[in-house]
């Protein structure tokens, strides 16, 4: 058989919320209460009970087959559950009718543990005695090891969203290809600008007497027509 899914410490917790929080609980009846209990639980329709089946599970119809099944299922979850849980949980393999009569017998035989929950629905769990309980010291170190999981979780955490921050920048900065082209580009226009000055440091003329010929007039014509408007 498969281990405890809750641990030793979950044995604590499913018998306080399977108790729902009372102080005092009468425990459950024999057939008749789970009979009851099936009623007040099964206040959903028939097709409701079957809205979780799924087409692929295989049904069981043996009841030692069922018993196996709710067993493991109770031990591994280590949680409490209503007949219409644990008909949702093994996805419709189960009639209701069946799982109802085998959650009663073993309920009766001491195997598993019954409490009336809320809305009359009675609610099942695994047998407690099953787990080991767990002494304060083992307690307090288990909280100590909840503590630095937690610390540890929050160190990755932290660790993971400065890396994506970083692959942020790196996506958004240039590409090796970028950089070579605008390397390139600024190359040759330093070269182009240097060749430009060398030009005017020598003193070469970088305008022709035609140019500057063709300047002259355009600004000796408009100034003779300011010159007029002006009188």
């Amino acid at each position: 058989a498969a281990a405890p899914a809750g641990g030793k410490k979950g044995g604590k917790k499913a018998a306080a919320a399977a108790a729902g929080g009372e102080a005092k609980e009468k425990p459950a009846g024999g057939k008749l209460g789970g009979k009851k209990a099936a009623a007040g639980a099964g206040g959903a329709s028939a097709s409701a009970a079957g809205a979780g089946k799924d087409k692929n599970v295989k049904a069981i119809t043996g009841e030692k087959e069922v018993e196996r099944v709710i067993l493991d299922h109770l031990r591994e979850t280590n949680r409490p559950f209503s007949l219409q849980h644990i008909i949702d949980n093994l996805k419709g393999a189960v009639k209701k009718p069946l799982l109802q009569k085998v959650l009663d017998s073993l309920a009766d035989a001491g195997r598993i543990g019954a409490k009336d929950g809320s809305a009359k629905q009675k609610i099942y769990f695994a047998d407690q005695s099953q787990f080991n309980v767990l002494s304060e010291a083992e307690l307090a170190a288990l909280d100590v090891q909840v503590t630095e999981a937690r610390d540890e979780d929050d160190a990755l955490k932290a660790e993971i969203q400065a890396l994506q921050n970083e692959l942020k920048r790196l996506e958004n900065d240039l590409t090796d290809a970028q950089l070579d082209a605008a390397i390139d580009s600024t190359t040759r226009e330093n070269a182009a600008l240097a060749e430009k000055l060398e030009k005017l440091s020598s003193g070469v003329v970088m305008v022709s007497p035609e140019e500057k010929q063709r300047v002259q007039k355009t600004f000796d014509k408009y100034r003779t027509e300011w010159r007029k408007r002006r009188r």
